[in-house]
């Protein structure tokens, strides 16, 4: 017996965020990973200052079952070529690593010349 269904895109973002992403694959998900998957959406932060104090780097990710998508990473010019970058990637993913994450997604940037008019 095949059961009937309607297919339709009548739905709220509140609605189906709660019916499909959380009851659905986030605890399907959840249980798939027997365990492994800690705490989904962590949002991660690090800064790296200078001696004086003043921000001269930082990187910010979120955590989705079980992947990390690194959102922002920048570093001051000045500081560049020092593995600053580096150590906070190194950070980043090892926190996104403790609550269970296996993948990590890096955004594609691109950039559009400027032009010469």
């Amino acid at each position: 017996m095949q059961i009937k269904v309607t297919i339709s895109n009548q739905c709220d973002k509140k609605e189906f965020l709660n019916a499909v992403r959380i009851n659905g694959l986030l605890k399907y998900n959840l249980n798939k990973t027997s365990g492994k998957l800690k705490e989904p959406d962590i949002e991660i932060i690090r800064i790296a200052r200078n001696k004086d104090g003043t921000i001269i780097g930082g990187a910010s990710g979120s955590t989705y079952l079980s992947s990390l998508e690194l959102e922002v990473m920048w570093v001051n010019e000045n500081y560049r070529g020092q593995n600053i970058a580096s150590q906070l990637l190194k950070e980043i993913e090892s926190e996104a690593k403790a609550a269970g994450c296996h993948l990590a997604h890096l955004p594609l940037i691109l950039f559009k010349p400027q032009s010469s008019i």
